[in-house]
């Protein structure tokens, strides 16, 4: 599972992976590269786990942790996230899912978020309200319609990061494609006939 997230991770042009390690080598590499965004094994017994969030939540507030939970536990996932997680995703989930969960957790999403999985269920959201302040903007310029690479150099993403938006807001949007994406932004009135979004902020 480590080696199926270190290469999704690498994958993506817009993260820089500082390091991997186990629990013996963390707290002096943590301290070193100061990461922005933590993918942390809850560990077994979970507990082991939240102790580190614990302490990377008291010595390093900046960082955002995702926390990867095996237990199909409703309560930990909320004890987690009430302690400070972003996020928390089960074990089961596929490892490029991880790559938007990062993204997002470093741009500010934190584990309401409708498309990040805690454990025991996904939260649907359906329609726009279900996106967030950047998959709205991505919607918005693919119903203007602008190209991947367009909508890349203006919002200063890759293209495989605008890729991995898409795929959530289709999700979301229970839609199949950039076509339908496109309509279901014209006809639920989240565009302007000029391509103006009307998403709210």
């Amino acid at each position: 599972m480590l080696q199926a997230i270190r290469l999704a991770l690498q994958a993506c042009a817009d993260i820089e992976l500082v390091g991997d390690t186990n629990s013996s080598e963390f707290w002096p590499r943590f301290g070193k590269s100061r990461p922005d965004v933590v993918v942390l094994d809850a560990g077994t017994p979970p507990t082991e786990g939240l102790g580190v969030l614990d302490r990377v939540r008291e010595r390093f507030p900046s960082s955002k942790i995702v926390l990867l939970a095996v237990s199909e536990d409703g309560g930990l996932a909320a004890d987690a996230l009430g302690r400070g997680a972003a996020a928390v995703v089960g074990k089961a989930i596929d490892p490029s899912e991880v790559v938007p969960i990062v993204l997002q957790v470093a741009d500010g999403a934190e584990g309401c978020d409708p498309f990040v999985r805690a454990i025991g269920e996904t939260a649907h959201a359906t329609g726009e309200a279900a996106l967030n302040h950047r998959e709205r903007d991505i919607l918005e310029q693919v119903a203007a319609g602008r190209s991947n690479r367009e909508i890349a150099g203006q919002l200063t993403l890759s293209e495989r990061t605008i890729k991995y938006y898409l795929t959530h807001v289709y999700r979301k949007l229970g839609v199949e494609g950039r076509r339908e994406a496109a309509d279901f932004a014209h006809e639920h009135g989240l565009t302007s006939r000029n391509g103006t979004s009307l998403l709210p902020r």
